[in-house]
């Protein structure tokens, strides 16, 4: 694995090391060298950090509690390792009042809704408008 996918990343300049590491987006990132630790935070895409000769991957990966089930191929850039994050519901709402620009965006959202030919969505935006619609074949009309 190492051969066919490791990386091995030798640099003069810190910003470029940076620079690559956090385009590659590694799932295991190991720091070596002097002020890592002080260093380490410009290091934004990978799955797990391992800072200094002694943290080692494999205590990461079997002993030192950091998970073990971490984003691949460049993933890191927009995901994490799997934690109890993972496992907390999180939930969304939208409660719109008249004015302040709702007309707009159920205009909007009924171009959108032609564009994804979603008739029924259209349909709801119509009908908060004031718009009388009851059949895929009646043109909608102002009331």
């Amino acid at each position: 694995s190492l051969t066919r996918n490791g990386l091995m990343v030798l640099y003069d300049n810190f910003d470029e090391a940076v620079h690559i590491a956090n385009t590659v987006a590694p799932e295991h990132l190991e720091l070596f060298g002097t002020k890592m630790e002080s260093l380490s935070s410009r290091f934004i895409n990978y799955g797990s950090l391992f800072i200094g000769a002694n943290s080692a991957e494999v205590l990461g990966d079997y002993a030192a509690g950091v998970n073990h089930t971490l984003p691949t191929l460049g993933s890191a850039r927009f995901s994490s390792g799997l934690s109890v994050h993972a496992f907390i519901k999180k939930v969304t709402s939208v409660q719109c009042r008249p004015g302040a620009g709702l007309d707009s965006l159920l205009e909007i959202s009924m171009m959108i809704a032609d564009a994804e030919g979603l008739f029924w969505h259209r349909q709801s935006a119509e009908a908060r408008l004031g718009r009388n619609c009851i059949k895929e074949s009646v043109k909608c009309s102002s009331s």
